[in-house]
């Protein structure tokens, strides 16, 4: 029953990759009700202030990582297709093809993921570390950052007009840097915030709201 499950899930989801119109027909209504649910829930079914505003500041972060998301997955559609077109890829006569600088994003994280584990636990053990909602608005920030540094590489480009391959490696690890001050984070946060009997709807929120930004 689970493979069976499992198959189920994937050809519907291919159904709606080969039709994303359909799935933004869906997603943003369904988006609206999940905002609508919780507000519901944080005032009409919370008796607790405590329990309230945590719900309230779980709501804040499921909503806040749409703008990181928005500009993060970029990566797959326009800053690929700037990579194809307008970015020199030729690494010592050899062109790379531009979905392989995708692959930077995974490297960098399988990289800096470790160093980010250990400085949190490190500046902890000093009373340093900084408070769940100042890194998530710092990895948003980082969104904005990539794109800047690019636009800046665009201005450097040279006579032919081709931007150095360098500030694609840039964009990708600042972005990448942003998603690791901002997912675990954000994911952590939420399951702490929401109450226990609505952690797993939280859960679900967090990704639909991701699901939406990709769209």
């Amino acid at each position: 029953m689970c493979y069976l499950i499992g198959l189920g899930i994937i050809i519907l989801a291919m159904f709606f990759v080969k039709n994303p119109e359909l799935a933004g027909g869906i997603l943003a209504p369904l988006g609206i009700l999940m905002f609508a649910w919780f507000v519901y829930y944080a005032f009409a079914k919370t008796n607790d202030k405590i329990e309230k505003e945590r719900m309230l500041a779980a709501i804040y972060f499921i909503l806040a990582q749409i703008p990181f998301w928005a500009l993060f997955e970029q990566a797959g559609s326009s800053l690929n297709l700037f990579t194809d077109r307008l970015v020199d890829r030729t690494f010592f006569g050899v062109p790379v093809p531009a979905p392989v600088f995708q692959s930077l994003n995974a490297g960098f994280i399988f990289i800096f993921a470790p160093i980010f584990a250990w400085l949190w636990i490190f500046l902890s053990k000093r009373n340093l570390n900084p408070s769940t909602p100042l890194k998530f608005a710092f990895g948003v920030f980082m969104a904005g950052l990539g794109f800047l540094a690019l636009v800046a590489g665009m201005k450097s480009s040279g006579i032919d007009g081709m931007t150095a391959v360098g500030f694609i490696f840039l964009i990708y690890w600042i972005h990448t840097m942003g998603e690791l001050f901002l997912s675990p984070i954000g994911l952590s946060a939420v399951t702490k915030l929401a109450p226990a009997r609505v952690v797993g709807m939280a859960m679900g929120a967090w990704f639909l709201y991701s699901g939406l930004s990709n769209y």
